[in-house]
């Protein structure tokens, strides 16, 4: 069975990084397809020989739709799998115009929160054409039921998954090397943030709560990820006198140093589909401390605060802080075997889907 899949952007994000790690896993799998709908700034390289992406920057262009059309032919595509919802139109298009009797597959990822009127409308618009909806969790699947009538025989979830080979390179990353280079002291506290900048995301709370923790000298905090609010978050970090306090590294390319560096991960985002750096922060071993609204509890916390509550995270903080100190805190090895397994079972998974529709 030969797929295509196709999606807006290589730009950073969760459904970015499950294709990317979908593809790098299978090298030499000469079935796989994938078409980059256009060109981004950032743009991350997914190393399979069977990696499109088309040359021009536009959002709004339908030039790649010949190009998709040509590819399907030329290779003899079975399935059309879309990933974010430019990418879905294009399936659709595909399928109603020009290739009725091939399979196509939506994954939803999340999106549905963001957009909470158009992307229902455009699922209503095309489930009679859609063979199967994939949904990354099962907060994420009531979320798409609500919304979208009638698609419940044809929807499947399947967890995220992420490369756990990044264990490895994290014990063997310099820790102390890093911490220096960014002016961060080798003995402190370390909370990373890794997401997009974006108010969702709770950037403003994990803020507010470092501004609580001001006068902790061991304390500091350590944010990855660009987005359209990251100089909003610059200005209040330097407003509220958290310069010392607060590192902001912008993109990073490869997350093993940003890993190895920070002694827990925080996740305060008011909601999320299938969050792939608490699944990486599980897979290296570290603490994690989540909204409460983050969902999917099976993937394992080891603290949650009340959404959009920075004195209740700031609480977290301090009681993680004081476990750890008192080596109160173990990795816990079975949630590790699950994030490790979730490769597989999406693997085997998909498989199914595609041969079931």
């Amino acid at each position: 069975m030969k797929v295509l899949h196709i999606i807006d952007t290589l730009w950073l994000g969760g459904a970015q990084s499950v294709v990317k790690t979908y593809f790098e896993k299978q090298k030499e799998n000469p079935d796989i397809f994938l078409y980059v709908l256009r060109q981004s700034e950032p743009q991350i390289s997914i190393r399979h020989k069977n990696v499109r992406v088309h040359s021009s920057s536009s959002r709004y262009s339908f030039s790649p739709l010949k190009e998709i059309k040509d590819l399907v032919k030329r290779n003899s595509i079975d399935v059309l799998h879309c990933h974010l919802p430019r990418s879905q139109v294009f399936g659709y298009l595909l399928k109603r115009f020009y290739f009725p009797e091939i399979k196509l597959v939506f994954h939803e990822q999340g999106i549905i929160y963001d957009y909470p009127v158009i992307l229902p409308f455009l699922f209503n618009l095309f489930k009679s054409r859609v063979n199967a909806f994939i949904v990354c969790s099962e907060d994420n699947k009531s979320a798409l039921l609500q919304k979208v009538t009638n698609i419940e025989k044809k929807t499947f979830y399947l967890p995220n998954f992420v490369n756990t080979d990044i264990r490895l390179a994290v014990k063997q990353a310099d820790k102390v090397g890093y911490r220096k280079e960014l002016s961060i002291k080798e003995n402190d506290f370390v909370i990373g943030f890794a997401g997009r900048i974006v108010e969702r995301k709770g950037w403003i709370e994990l803020i507010d709560a470092a501004k609580i923790l001001k006068n902790k000298n061991d304390i500091h905090w350590l944010i990855s990820g660009i987005g359209p609010e990251e100089e909003k978050m610059v200005e209040m970090i330097k407003g509220s006198g958290l310069s010392s306090k607060v590192t902001y590294v912008g993109y990073v390319p490869d997350m093993v140093n940003f890993y190895a560096t920070i002694d827990s991960l925080v996740l305060p985002s008011h909601w999320e589909g299938m969050s792939l750096s608490q699944q990486e922060a599980i897979a290296v071993g570290l603490s994690v401390i989540v909204s409460e609204n983050v969902g999917n509890t099976s993937q394992g916390y080891f603290a949650t605060f009340k959404n959009k509550n920075p004195q209740d995270l700031a609480a977290k903080v301090l009681e993680l802080k004081l476990k750890m100190e008192t080596d109160q805190f173990k990795p816990n090895e079975e949630l590790y075997k699950l994030v490790e397994n979730n490769a597989q079972l999406f693997m085997a998974g998909l498989e199914q889907v595609y041969k079931s529709i």
